[in-house]
């Protein structure tokens, strides 16, 4: 079906990029890669941004739909199902899906496996099912969809997790135990602080908590989180030593909340 497969290894410092798929800001690495060859759905804006595709699933498709290569029934299950997934079944509410995506399913689903609600369905439960999150531990948590950025020379982690903040927390000890845990884990991976997003199936919900090891960048993370009226922040009791805050703003993920993370990194008036 392809003659190229394009894997990353981020530790390998001989690994040459040579083609980029992605549905998130474009951070300007691997300059290299140009042209056709760097395909990046996302446009940046002062409120986080605009995502012009949903999944990067939605690119790979579009990818092999334009060479004319048959569609094969498995492919296309796994393709559309991330597709699915990825865009919360294009919930309105969610304000989830693009064109691209909506265009991707409808190409995918005839040559699919199995139909789009039971394996939606299905995806769903696996996904929030409580039983598996209750196994995981606090560092399961924060490594479970654990993404590393850098901006202004100032490098944090953000984690997004499927269960409700005061349930992550309690999975740390509680208290300060898991204050403890995460201080380790921002020590661990060399960070100026710690981001938690967490969506919540039921509502559904989204929830946000930071964390800095510095109290004059703690104090001025919370104040500009407070400021930034896109994010229809509400607090929320979780621990003294964070910042913690329902985000009535399900519709932002990760991809939005970073922007605006770099956005306040790069009006400090001095580097951490």
């Amino acid at each position: 079906m392809c003659d190229l497969l394009i894997l990353t290894f981020h530790d390998l410092p001989f690994f040459v990029q040579t083609s980029i798929l992605d549905h998130h800001e474009d951070l300007g690495s691997h300059e290299q890669v140009t042209g056709s060859h760097r395909r990046i759905a996302f446009e940046k804006t002062e409120r986080g941004g605009n995502v012009l595709a949903g999944s990067c699933c939605t690119l790979i498709a579009e990818e092999i739909i334009a060479s004319g290569t048959a569609i094969d029934p498995l492919v296309a299950t796994l393709l559309v199902a991330v597709i699915l997934l990825d865009n919360m079944n294009m919930d309105p509410k969610m304000k989830k899906g693009t064109p691209r995506d909506v265009a991707m399913v409808d190409a995918l689903l005839p040559h699919a496996l199995i139909e789009r609600t039971p394996l939606y369905d299905w995806l769903v439960l696996e996904k929030y099912n409580p039983a598996n999150w209750a196994a995981f531990s606090f560092g399961n948590c924060l490594q479970y969809d654990y993404k590393q950025f850098e901006s202004a020379g100032v490098s944090y982690g953000c984690s997004s997790i499927l269960v409700d903040l005061p349930s992550f927390w309690a999975a740390g000890g509680g208290g300060t135990s898991a204050l403890a845990l995460l201080e380790s884990h921002r020590v661990s991976q060399e960070l100026a602080f710690v981001v938690v997003q967490s969506m919540i199936h039921s509502g559904p919900r989204r929830q946000l908590l930071v964390y800095a090891k510095d109290p004059d960048l703690h104090a001025a993370l919370k104040a500009h989180l407070d400021n930034v009226g896109v994010l229809q922040l509400a607090p929320l009791d979780v621990h003294s030593g964070v910042h913690a805050f329902e985000q009535h703003n399900v519709a932002l993920s990760r991809k939005q909340l970073v922007p605006l993370l770099d956005a306040f990194l790069k009006q400090l008036p001095s580097p951490l």
